[in-house]
């Protein structure tokens, strides 16, 4: 009996949260969506299942603008607009970095964003003080929006955009989209990747080892094992979100000169770490 008053409990409080974000027609509309399957939709943003909707209901929340522009969605941030599908646009919020990449030295430093999403990374770089990014996204659903990103942010001088990932060999790869852990498995996505040791030479001639890194890229991390030192240590500081063992990674760059710090662990198998030297 106290489960049932409990879940009872949950839902009188989600009945409620919905009422004070979006009002008594869209709690009506849900409950039929719910019940019949009807979809329906919230400044031009198709609501057809749970995940979208409490996405929704979250940013109203929070008060955080968002809708639909034309073919385009957006969200505004205070780092600026951020352009994408859905729910890749929603999803920029229920990933909190700024706790995981305020510790990365970026003040008029060049970074190396790896992983670069939609560009929501790049533009909070920027407006912690980096002088340029490089931003690095392999998938083209997440490319095309990191571009109209940039576009409309009015900083196409500031975030040079690569439609590649960094990897063991240059090539292309076969990848499970997901949004944990993409790299993990083979997939139907194909994506042009290079080599991590040969980009990094690339950056160091074109800038000098005067960057940083930041590399959210599921499972790509573990190129960087296979990178000699002398190319691994151009770059000042890497803050890493690691997906799956850390040792490896750890001793690669303890024995390249640098030291480490966890930053945040989520569960056994996520990590964000940073990774320093002098």
């Amino acid at each position: 009996m106290s489960k049932f008053y409990e879940l009872l409990g949950r839902k009188a409080r989600g009945l409620l949260f919905t009422l004070r974000t979006m009002g008594p027609y869209y709690v009506f509309r849900e409950v039929v969506r719910r019940l019949l399957g009807v979809p329906y939709t919230y400044r031009g943003i198709t609501i057809d299942n749970v995940k979208t909707f409490k996405l929704i209901s979250s940013l109203l929340y929070l008060g955080i603008d968002f809708g639909r522009d034309g073919d385009d969605y957006f969200v505004k941030t205070k780092y600026g607009v951020i352009y994408g599908k859905v729910p890749d646009i929603l999803l920029t919020f229920t990933f909190e970095f700024e706790n995981d990449y305020l510790v990365l030295d970026v003040k008029n430093k060049v970074v190396i964003d790896v992983g670069a999403y939609l560009g929501d990374t790049a533009l909070a770089f920027l407006n912690w003080g980096a002088r340029v990014v490089y931003a690095y996204e392999p998938i083209s659903r997440f490319y095309e929006g990191l571009v109209k990103t940039i576009r409309a942010n009015g900083v196409e001088d500031r975030v040079k955009v690569f439609n590649y990932g960094w990897w063991f060999y240059n090539g292309t790869l076969r990848l499970r989209l997901g949004y944990i852990g993409t790299g993990a498995l083979p997939g139907d996505v194909e994506v042009r990747v290079v080599d991590s040791t040969e980009e990094l030479l690339r950056i160091g001639r074109d800038i000098g080892n005067d960057f940083v890194v930041k590399m959210d890229c599921e499972g790509c991390e573990y190129s960087l094992l296979t990178v000699p030192c002398k190319a691994l240590r151009l770059a000042r500081q890497y803050v890493i979100e690691v997906h799956g063992a850390l040792t490896p990674l750890i001793y690669k760059f303890i024995n390249c000169g640098f030291k480490y710090e966890v930053v945040r662990q989520t569960g056994k198998r996520l990590f964000i770490v940073n990774f320093t030297r002098d």
